[in-house]
Order: structure tokens, then sequence, then C-alpha cells
């Protein structure tokens, strides 16, 4: 292996390894973002938020479920008789609280 391939391969790597670490600047709140889906809004504000599953409590069809996200440095949870809505309820809390965004009931 000569010497060109090796330092061609390092400077992928060191290029790549830059990609990775490069944070996007906030986003912009799209007009009326009362009238999104918190699921939606969230995802184009904090594209890759993750939604974990904690807990599924009773069974079907009076089952519950949790789920929780983590956004600024707090935990966000949301509650619901299926994933979708949980999703969905934890969304709304990370709104509500980090862009202060109120929706209709």
């Amino acid at each position: 292996v000569s010497w060109v391939h090796i330092a061609s391969f390092a400077m992928y790597k060191l290029f790549a390894s830059w990609d990775t670490d490069l944070k996007k600047p906030a986003k912009q709140l799209p007009e009326n973002p009362h009238l999104m889906n918190p699921v939606m809004l969230l995802n184009q504000m904090r594209p890759g938020t993750v939604y974990d599953d904690v807990a599924k409590e009773g069974n079907s069809p009076n089952a519950v479920f949790t789920v929780k996200t983590q956004c600024d440095g707090f935990e966000f949870f949301g509650k619901g008789p299926n994933k979708k809505a949980a999703r969905k309820n934890c969304a709304y809390a990370v709104c509500h609280k980090i862009y202060n965004i109120d929706y209709p009931s």
C-alpha cells in the first residue's frame, strides 16, 4: 500500500468526521406553528429528535403508553392510548416549554 493511498484515506476520514461535528443553525419557527402537528413541527425544528418508549400500562384496549424525549437538557414525557398519541403529547410538551406554543384544545 502506497503512502498516497494512506494519505488519501486519512484525509477522507478527517473530512467525514468534520461533517458529523457541525451543528446546524437554529431554524425559524414557521408562520402559525400552532396549526402544525407538534411532532412534525418538532422534527422540522429539531431534526433527529428521538422518542423513547418508557412504559406500557394495562392491556389492550385500555393500554396507556408513555414516551419520553430530551431537548435542551430537559426531559419531556407524553402519555396516550397508543404510541402515536403518546409521541404527540410529548411533542406538545416540548413545543409549549421550548417554543412557547399553545395549541388549541
